[in-house]
């Protein structure tokens, strides 16, 4: 027989629903969390051992002094190159970049490079780094390279120089702005390692492998520093490197 008379709760039964649905809560969180850390982890990058060079090295500068004849032409305010106390020293106070090419024209082809690299004065957002395998034409002393270029906010980039039909010089990116855990920002040194050995390139930075790439445009050529003061930052992008060696590739 039914009544329209509701039965009464049972106080066990509400406390059992409040115990599943503080489970169910739970449960959902934890699995939201695990999603979201899955989702959001940096890609980890590939470490690989920076070995010391086992071959007599192409080119070798210390930095102590410039036995080698840098180019070390400066105007105050503007942008100023210096060698000394293992250390070359290249700034920009006028919102361009600013390259120092080896001496004497040198020309490499196969190699591995090192060098450490620091950004010691500038916006997190200003650049320094390596060209490598650069040439000249009528308008540009590297028109054609491959530029290797760290931020100090902690990211890099890959450019490559080319000249158009009219003769005009720019670039393209081969690896566009990237952020990455492997990259020391500003005031902190990067070991950068590179290798080019016929068409392909790989870039390594304080142990880890950053890209390898493989482009046929450029065979041979320079090797180049620079730091770049860019237009949004304030003047003053200062970049120091040492420990520089050009060995045979692999070495």
């Amino acid at each position: 027989m039914t009544t329209g008379l509701s039965r009464p709760v049972s106080k066990v039964r509400v406390a059992m629903g409040v115990i599943v649905l503080v489970i169910l809560i739970i449960s959902g969180s934890i699995i939201g969390i695990a999603y979201f850390n899955k989702e959001t982890k940096p890609t980890q990058q590939t470490v690989v051992a920076v070995p010391t060079p086992n071959s007599a090295p192409q080119y070798l500068d210390p930095f102590n002094d410039n036995t080698y004849g840098w180019n070390l032409e400066s105007e105050p305010g503007k942008y100023s190159a210096q060698i000394g106390g293992g250390n070359l020293t290249l700034e920009d106070d006028s919102h361009k970049l600013l390259w120092e090419q080896l001496p004497g024209q040198r020309s490499f082809s196969d190699f591995t490079l090192y060098v450490d690299a620091t950004l010691t004065k500038g916006d997190p957002q200003n650049g320094y780094g390596v060209y490598i395998r650069g040439s000249a034409n009528a308008n540009s002393d590297l028109a054609t390279y491959y530029r290797f270029e760290l931020y100090g906010d902690g990211a890099y980039g890959i450019y490559k120089g080319i000249i158009s039909d009219n003769g005009q010089t720019g670039y393209t990116k081969l690896v566009d702005y990237t952020p990455s855990t492997a990259v020391n920002k500003a005031g902190k040194v990067n070991h950068i390692r590179i290798t080019a050995q016929g068409s392909s390139l790989s870039f390594t930075v304080n142990g880890y492998q950053l890209q390898t790439l493989n482009d046929t445009s450029y065979a041979k050529g320079t090797i180049a520093f620079f730091v770049s003061n860019t237009t949004d930052a304030k003047p003053g992008a200062q970049a120091q490197f040492s420990e520089f060696g050009v060995y045979k590739p692999g070495a």
